[in-house]
């Protein structure tokens, strides 16, 4: 008999802000702390900091992930600015999300009014808030973008279980590493 793991690994979110500003700090322990691991997901943080080294790694660890989420609050910087576009231009879905109606830097102005023209981005008030918030356009942005894997879960799986595709013994090599 064949077995088949169903253990998985988690969609690595990346979490996204500028290290500078006060306003947010709090929200963030709160994202990855208290919202994404009990939602099975990987938090994954961009390094404190703005030099050239830390946005190439910065950039680089955005390619590997699965959802960025950008957390906007006062402060600019320039390394969430280009996360935002090393994203967009690998497909990779992001979540913006905005404390309130914050008196911003000029500069996150013009790159707030660009990335409004796509309404990708919510609002939030509050921890309360930011906890529906956040949660209800994860769960929606995940459902969305990964729905044609539980498509193909739920057509396969069962033909695998019960014998009526054969499997290359190449091919169950792979799924069984991947377990």
């Amino acid at each position: 008999m064949i077995k088949i793991s169903s253990s998985f690994s988690p969609l690595k979110i990346f979490i996204s802000s500028s290290w500078k500003d006060d306003l947010i700090k709090e929200e963030l322990k709160i994202i990855e702390e208290d919202i994404i691991p009990p939602l099975f997901l990987k938090p994954i943080k961009s390094d404190l900091g703005s030099d050239d080294s830390t946005k190439l790694h910065s950039v680089k660890v955005v390619r590997n992930c699965d959802i960025i989420i950008i957390i906007l609050g006062e402060k600019f910087s320039s390394t969430v600015v280009d996360e935002y576009y090393e994203a967009k231009d690998n497909g990779i879905p992001v979540l913006i999300l905005i404390k309130g109606n914050p008196k911003m830097e000029s500069e996150l102005q013009g790159f707030f009014k660009e990335v409004s023209k796509g309404k990708t981005y919510k609002r939030f008030n509050d921890l309360d808030d930011l906890k529906r918030v956040l949660s209800e356009n994860l769960i929606q942005l995940i459902s969305e973008k990964f729905r044609h894997y539980q498509e193909i879960y739920k057509v396969i799986l069962p033909l695998i279980e019960n014998y009526i595709v054969k499997i290359p013994k190449k091919l169950l090599k792979k799924l069984g590493r991947l377990s």
